[in-house]
């Protein structure tokens, strides 16, 4: 761990329902062609430009490190992928693919992915406007630095016609499960198309859901302000936390609903084994049980940590040693162990 204590170990506002929140930013630049179309000299001469604006950026003590994927080990990789510091298109992209990561992972700055720079910040908790404040700041340096391609009425042009206009995607990590306990996700992903607006896995479009982890963000980017996509995300974000609040209240007092929590949290706590898939769900039913005020001696930080780190890539980093199935589940229930009774 660095000296600056990473962003996914804390709680912000209403950490308890959502996690963290998201703001990337596409660009392009003009000298360039796209991606898909770009020599493998062009992708690194990209990295090069991109690395010397970043060295005169200044983030008070957050300085960033600089990552070639060339250079990393797919332990490496997959751990920044299971931390969700890069996206699954650069993690493909082991040739040219680059990355600037800050001191305590909540911002980096992606390189040769699906467009030339992805500017994206982490926040925990529900943070929009901050977060988008200073991916605005990292963005306006860069506009200084570097020759963003833009059109007067396409706005960022971009690779995909999607992230035209703003080229911004901001997202929120949202926590269902009394919603999913309803059977109320189809009805709300239809609603929220229908608003501009998508739900997804944890990792994304095309992932699947993990310990009751949803991903919304908004899907129109062209002919709408960034502080106009900000409010509508804040909007429909308030009104699914109202929804799961209120089906959380009609569980709270069923029994099956809170065996079910005080399992979960037994088996964290003694189990000898434990997959990522059943740690994936047991965290989420813990989470659920200290978020509900319903376990009280565990902490949404301890949560936080373990969630960090329970992850095949991750978790072999943390113990600085290659496991096979059988020892990383075995490695996990010590790891979870370990945190529970710091």
């Amino acid at each position: 761990m660095t000296a600056l204590k990473q962003w996914y170990f804390k709680n912000g506002t209403q950490s308890n329902l959502i996690p963290s929140t998201r703001i990337r930013l596409a660009r392009n630049l003009k000298q360039f062609p796209f991606e898909d179309r770009m020599t493998i000299d062009q992708q690194n001469q990209l990295s090069k430009l991109v690395q010397q604006a970043l060295e005169q950026l200044q983030m008070g003590e957050n300085k960033f490190r600089y990552l070639k994927l060339s250079d990393m080990s797919e332990k490496e990789i997959y751990s920044l992928l299971e931390k969700h510091l890069i996206s699954l298109d650069l993690s493909r992209n082991t040739k040219t693919g680059f990355v600037a990561i800050s001191e305590d992972d909540s911002i980096s700055i992606m390189v040769n992915e699906e467009d030339h720079i992805r500017i994206q910040v982490l926040s925990t908790g529900f943070d929009l406007e901050r977060a988008l404040d200073l991916a605005n700041k990292i963005d306006d340096y860069f506009d200084h630095e570097l020759d963003y391609a833009f059109d007067p009425k396409l706005g960022f042009l971009t690779a995909c016609p999607t992230n035209l206009g703003t080229g911004m995607r901001a997202s929120v990590m949202i926590h269902l499960p009394a919603l999913k306990q309803f059977n109320a996700i189809q009805q709300l992903s239809n609603n929220l198309g229908k608003l501009g607006m998508t739900i997804r896995g944890s990792f994304g479009e095309g992932t699947n859901v993990q310990g009751d982890m949803y991903t919304i963000s908004n899907q129109v980017t062209l002919g709408i302000s960034e502080q106009n996509a900000i409010q509508n995300l804040e909007n429909i974000a308030k009104q699914i936390i109202e929804k799961e609040q209120n089906a959380r209240n009609q569980l709270k007092d069923n029994d099956g609903f809170l065996d079910a929590i005080w399992r979960s949290y037994a088996i964290l706590k003694y189990a000898k084994l434990i997959s990522g898939e059943e740690c994936s769900q047991l965290l989420s039913s813990v989470r659920l049980g200290v978020s509900m005020g319903i376990l009280t001696d565990i902490s949404l930080e301890q949560i936080n940590e373990i969630t960090a780190y329970y992850m095949p890539s991750s978790l072999c980093l943390y113990y600085k040693k290659d496991l096979d199935a059988h020892q990383r589940d075995a490695a996990r229930a010590q790891m979870v162990q370990q945190i529970l009774t710091k």
